[in-house]
């Protein structure tokens, strides 16, 4: 993950971006980071996928340790 989508990952979260049912909306985020909506989906987009993979990698390495 780079710096970039980091901060946009942690800016989502710290708006509650990603609880039930959502605090903040994706142009809330962009806004909250100066950018477009389509620019903050895209770099949270990046970010997620990047999370998706660390935890699918790190479940599959603990399933072979086991």
């Amino acid at each position: 993950m780079t710096d970039r989508q980091f901060e946009v990952f942690l800016t989502a979260l710290d708006a509650w971006y990603y609880d039930v049912p959502r605090e903040a909306t994706l142009t809330a985020v962009a806004s909250a980071l100066g950018v477009t909506k389509s620019t903050c989906s895209d770099v949270l987009h990046r970010a997620e996928s990047a999370v998706a993979r660390w935890f699918a990698d790190e479940s599959v390495d603990s399933r072979e340790r086991a």
